[in-house]
């Protein structure tokens, strides 16, 4: 009985790039997963503070209207748009800035 525990060089090579694109597609999953969160976390913030009138009695009424538009969009955007890129809550993230 001979045991056949080697992988051919034809074996490990498709094994290997496998490897390599499971490992480009996890850090793209990463990617987006970090750039949602820190626009989610930068928005709830921002609705924080406005609410805790900290920022909110700071500012003239137009621009309490706008930020608070802006945060109100910006909380719902995420939950409307699941398919978003990296890019799109990178520059979102930009645009409240």
């Amino acid at each position: 009985m001979v045991c056949k525990c080697r992988s051919s060089k034809e074996e490990i090579e498709r094994m290997v790039n496998e490897a390599e694109k499971y490992k480009a597609k996890g850090e793209v999953a990463v990617a987006y997963v970090q750039a949602k969160n820190a626009i989610e976390t930068y928005v709830y913030n921002l609705h924080n503070s406005f609410n805790k009138e900290k920022l909110a009695s700071k500012l003239d009424p137009v621009n309490q209207s706008k930020l608070k538009s802006a945060i109100s969009e910006t909380i719902s955007w995420p939950n409307a748009l699941q398919e978003a890129s990296k890019d799109e809550y990178e520059s979102r993230q930009k645009e409240l800035v």
